[in-house]
């Protein structure tokens, strides 16, 4: 079955909702590799500079299969952020310090982004992934 950005997306509304009945894992994650304990240091770096008290999450998609973080930070009305291209999660915690008063923001790491796991969108069709 081929994955489409559309189901990356449906798997990303599931994410959400996973998150926001506070079913997803914060324990930390399998993986713990050199680099993945270095991103976790300057991420926890990075949330207090902007005194961010955010937890990272994760949770497990099924289409496609991979582990998201998630940073969750603050209370009231769920906020969705999603960061750009080639940048991570981490990289709003301006603007969840800004939100976090009011809101509870959710900030995920796009695939192959921060700590999620990466998609290989090798056999995707590049039309199918603009949808």
């Amino acid at each position: 079955m081929n994955t489409t950005r559309r189901h990356i997306l449906r798997g990303f509304a599931g994410l959400f909702g996973s998150l926001i009945a506070d079913q997803a894992q914060a324990a930390i994650p399998p993986n713990v590799s050199p680099e993945a304990e270095y991103f976790r240091k300057e991420q926890s770096r990075a949330l207090a500079k902007y005194g961010v008290a955010a937890e990272s999450r994760f949770v497990q998609l099924t289409n496609p299969s991979l582990r998201a973080q998630v940073l969750v930070a603050g209370r009231g009305e769920p906020v969705l952020l999603i960061h750009g291209g080639g940048s991570v999660a981490v990289s709003l915690a301006g603007v969840m310090s800004s939100f976090a008063p009011d809101f509870r923001c959710f900030a995920p790491d796009r695939p192959g982004c921060g700590l999620t796991d990466g998609f290989d969108y090798t056999n995707v069709p590049f039309p199918r992934t603009c949808h």
